[in-house]
């Protein structure tokens, strides 16, 4: 009773002082806290607990259930860096764990005295106000610089007979005024429970002995990026400005594979002429009922394949059914390892088919669960599959084949390269055109058009419905290599 009466006169003391702004949180050498990510843009969440210990110089992170894992360790220089430990499958799809690893610090986020966490300092912070937040009294804790608006709430508590800060929500928010995409942590609010100021057990810091760890290369060493910038909660500081504004870093888009130069492509008048009269001047599969919403891979990077197939299996699907369903991404992403793909890392539609093949069809969205932008446990044995699936056929990379391929075959599949200026584009009387290379990235192609005497290809991208024209995209014949590997699929 005692310490409730303590923490009470402390929190009253808070409340009712008048201007007087209070010292900054001092917060403890070892904590653990759940906490739920929320992406502000797309409602999309994920539940995370996280440990620290300055006394170890360590930090771990356990994702959804603990279905992933993230170690930062510093406590010896011999293998210092982030750990990255999650499920893959074997032959017959049995689930199994796997390792990555990043030597030192993906980006420059922390130091070896105090590691990357949501305990950061606030320096940059300055006290605002005292405000109920959830019902829990709490000093409001705000940071403001030209593009980013970040607020940490803390409460204090009486834990263990000590009064102590604890952190009960934060709200990250980074804006770039010259694109409508942004990662998912920069809009983005972090709800905390169950804090506990104490060092963790040592247990915790015991990574699995089972599993070898292997060095990263560039499409797992991106997407590991985007997984700490997520998880770590820190505010926008200049490193990660840098990564998500540097063009050698195309973030969220595919793997790093670069095509450094552009094939020449067919002049599509040619083509039009040679069919004139056997096929419509233009075409849109949004409008005969063959294509579901546009999605987001979120911090998936190199996961683009996945969506990419699915939008082809899906057209498939209603071609043969009558019937548009939502297929699931997530379940290639988990289950398709055996087959040569690799999850966010990366991947290739053609793969996944024959994931879809081998075992008969793919579970549905609604049964298997919305995209959880990360690797999970395969459980696509557990759900009626919608299938069986039975051609993946390449298209002549000319114009006539593929608009023709289009209307008879449903929406396809098709890779093309993405420049860094891409990531801008969202006007809708505009046909995006450009002579840049850049990294391979899978979209679902549903139309083609000419607008203001330019043909042009409709896409659906998967960045969202902030990119682009709602999410879709008007792609120059002329541009983005984007005829030299389209496919459709057959039922």
């Amino acid at each position: 009773m005692l310490m409730r009466i303590e923490a009470f006169l402390f929190s009253a003391a808070i409340c009712c002082a008048a201007k007087v702004t209070p010292a900054a949180p001092k917060w403890p050498s070892g904590a653990s806290v759940s906490f739920e990510h929320e992406d502000l843009l797309s409602d999309f969440k994920i539940r995370a607990q996280h440990y620290l210990s300055r006394a170890q110089k360590s930090a771990r992170w356990d994702i959804n259930g603990g279905a992933s894992k993230i170690y930062l360790s510093y406590k010896d220089l011999d293998t210092s860096g982030m750990y990255y430990y999650h499920p893959v499958t074997s032959a017959g799809g049995k689930n199994e764990t796997a390792c990555h690893y990043y030597p030192s610090t993906p980006v420059d986020v922390a130091t070896p005295e105090i590691p990357a966490s949501v305990f950061f300092g606030l320096d940059d912070f300055y006290f605002e106000r005292n405000v109920t937040v959830r019902g829990i009294q709490t000093e409001h804790w705000k940071m403001m610089t030209t593009n980013t608006l970040n607020y940490i709430y803390v409460s204090y508590d009486n834990y263990s007979g000590k009064i102590e800060p604890g952190l009960v929500e934060a709200v990250f928010n980074y804006t770039n005024p010259t694109s409508r995409r942004n990662p998912s942590w920069a809009n983005s609010k972090k709800v905390f429970t169950d804090y506990k100021p104490s060092e963790p057990g040592l247990e915790v810091w015991e990574r699995p002995k089972d599993v070898e760890c292997k060095e990263v290369d560039g499409d797992v060493g991106q997407y590991m990026v985007y997984l700490l910038a997520t998880y770590m909660a820190l505010p926008m500081n200049q490193a990660i400005y840098q990564l998500f504004n540097d063009p050698t870093n195309f973030y969220l888009m595919s793997s790093m594979r670069m095509n450094q130069q552009l094939s020449t492509p067919e002049a599509p008048a040619e083509d039009d002429q040679v069919l004139e009269g056997g096929l419509p001047k233009s075409w849109d599969w949004r409008k005969h009922g063959a294509v579901t919403e546009v999605k987001d891979q979120g911090i998936c990077a190199g996961g683009s394949w996945a969506f990419g197939i699915v939008g082809a299996l899906e057209g498939a699907y209603f071609l043969k059914t009558q019937k548009l369903v939502n297929l699931s991404e997530q379940a290639l992403i988990d289950c398709s390892w055996e087959f040569g793909n690799s999850g966010c890392f990366r991947g290739s539609p053609s793969s996944a088919l024959e994931w879809v093949m081998h075992y008969g069809g793919l579970p549905l969205t609604q049964d298997y669960g919305r995209f959880q932008e990360g690797h999970g446990h395969c459980e696509a044995s557990k759900f009626k599959l919608a299938g069986p699936f039975t051609k993946f056929v390449q298209v002549e990379p000319k114009t006539s084949a593929v608009k023709l391929a289009l209307i008879q075959h449903g929406p396809l599949v098709a890779k093309m390269v993405v420049p860094y200026n891409l990531r801008y584009y969202q006007k809708g009387d505009v046909v995006y055109n450009s002579a840049q290379g850049g990294p391979e990235h899978y979209v679902v192609l549903i139309g083609y058009g000419t607008l203001n005497g330019d043909p042009y290809w409709l896409i659906k991208n998967s960045w969202s419905t902030k990119w682009g024209i709602d999410g879709y995209g008007m792609i120059s014949s002329e541009a983005l290599n984007i005829l030299d590997s389209v496919h459709y699929v057959e039922m």
